[in-house]
């Protein structure tokens, strides 16, 4: 956060989430691809081995911008600025704002040189101690309060999907009703929203991209691995990974991101239908949107605003037994099964 000494007219909770962004992650030890080798990697195995009914049939586009500012334009209304918060707690709070962001805060070398990851687990620390906080403390204001139990938790599915999965945050809310069913919960209340973290060297920019177009599933595709031996494809095992998640928790909204890059989405009540935005960026601004800004309205729906809706169930024409992609998709997941070699480096 910058210097609270220096007058800031104006500024305001969305002036700062429109400025933010995440600070640059150097990976070592391991190279980024465009198409991540199709391997079983260490998030997915429990789910190859685990055969359950999915039935997620279709994935369709949402274009959030317009309602994302809207909200924004309505919050500057009634929000008092940033730093006049006659409240105690919050102004204590506000050292939770995580995000550098431009004309406001930066980074010196130092700090950058210390922001590396070679692991899973430096990945997953390095969002829970940027983005998730700045979020956190983002709700906080919008609520005017410290609302108790209110926070991001590491989830724990090891019991459901029998080995080690992707790190999954879920926000978790004592006010949340939780959904029935469910059976995973967060230490003071019910899930509400879900972030699924991928390191970078196991989901790459194509594969990321190939997870946001939209398409139709073939009844049972994602149940389990087609063929015995083989795997799903990065892109499936992503979609397989948020179902369970969303499916054991309650929840309805995800987000999906490898550091660099990031995605939100909603499930429809059945988890038959999914909606998700295109790939954003963690530094620059996606369809006039940052990631600290779509963050932010999404736990706010996920918590019950009504700004945007769930994805709709699919219509019978959606549900057709016959699995359709663009041939985009279809060519990258042909590459992404053969090509090992590293010609896709980035």
């Amino acid at each position: 956060m910058p210097d609270r000494q220096v007058d800031h007219n104006g500024f305001s909770l969305s002036y700062y989430l429109s400025q933010s962004y995440l600070a640059p992650l150097k990976i070592e030890h391991f190279t980024e691809r465009c198409v991540a080798p199709r391997w079983e990697v260490e998030g997915t195995k429990g789910l190859h081995m685990m055969e359950r009914s999915r039935p997620l049939r279709v994935v369709r586009r949402v274009r959030p911008e317009a309602s994302v500012r809207q909200y924004f334009r309505a919050l500057d209304h009634s929000l008092i600025t940033i730093f006049r918060y006659d409240n105690e707690d919050i102004e204590k709070g506000l050292a939770d704002m995580q995000l550098p962001a431009e004309d406001l805060a930066y980074l010196p070398s130092s700090a950058k040189n210390r922001l590396i990851a070679w692991s899973e687990t430096m990945v997953a620390n390095a969002i829970e101690k940027s983005i998730l906080p700045t979020v956190l403390t983002a709700l906080h204001c919008i609520d005017a309060c410290i609302t108790p139990g209110l926070g991001f938790e590491r989830l724990d599915f090891e019991e459901y999907l029998g080995e080690t999965i992707w790190p999954v945050y879920g926000l978790v809310e004592p006010a949340a009703k939780h959904r029935p069913g469910a059976i995973v919960r967060g230490a003071s209340g019910a899930v509400s929203m879900v972030v699924l973290c991928i390191p970078p060297w196991e989901f790459g920019s194509r594969d990321f991209g190939d997870f946001v177009i939209p398409r139709n599933f073939r009844r049972g595709v994602l149940d389990k691995p087609e063929k015995p031996g083989k795997l799903w494809n990065n892109c499936d095992s992503a979609w397989v990974m948020l179902y369970e998640a969303c499916l054991l928790t309650g929840a309805r909204h995800f987000a999906i991101t490898t550091y660099k890059q990031w995605a939100f989405g909603t499930f429809s009540d059945s988890l038959q239908a999914a909606e998700v935005t295109s790939v954003m960026h963690h530094r620059w601004r996606t369809d006039n949107m940052t990631v600290a800004e779509i963050f932010t309205v999404w736990a706010q729906c996920a918590r019950g605003s009504r700004w945007f809706s769930l994805a709709e169930e699919p219509s019978p024409e959606e549900c057709v037994d016959v699995e359709r992609w663009p041939c985009r998709l279809r060519r990258t997941l042909s590459e992404s099964s053969t090509d090992s070699s590293g010609s896709d480096l980035i």
